[in-house]
């Protein structure tokens, strides 16, 4: 795929995670929703942390495979954290969690062990 199009798609992923986020939500005070949620986060930091790396490797090919990961790793931690204080900051019904934190990091070390297996099987 060419590189235009991971960014079409790591813009509109990033749009769509942001909107997401800062969209004002019903509240639910259960248990299931809140690991549901997790399962979210993990989930869109997995898919960000392979859009993010294979368009950057794709674009700055000089780039070492860990130093792209780093780099990438690096701009969605601060993102993610951004997005938390944001829901604080600018919705009524929100609030930015720090374990909604840990679980974007732990999606992007998912997402760099994924994106390395597969750059190390697929994209030789």
């Amino acid at each position: 795929m060419p590189k235009n199009l991971y960014l079409f798609f790591l813009i509109l992923f990033i749009f769509f995670i942001t909107i997401l986020s800062l969209k004002e939500s019903i509240s639910f005070a259960s248990n299931f929703v809140s690991y549901i949620d997790k399962i979210f986060h993990v989930s869109a930091y997995i898919v960000l942390t392979y859009l993010c790396s294979r368009y950057l490797i794709l674009s700055k090919p000089s780039l070492s495979l860990t130093k792209t990961l780093v780099i990438v790793a690096i701009f969605l931690t601060i993102y993610g954290i951004v997005i938390e204080v944001l829901q604080t900051v600018l919705t009524e019904n929100r609030v930015g969690e720090f374990e909604d934190v840990l679980a974007n990091i732990l999606g992007i070390a998912l997402g760099s062990f994924i994106f390395r297996y597969l750059n190390s099987r697929i994209f030789i």
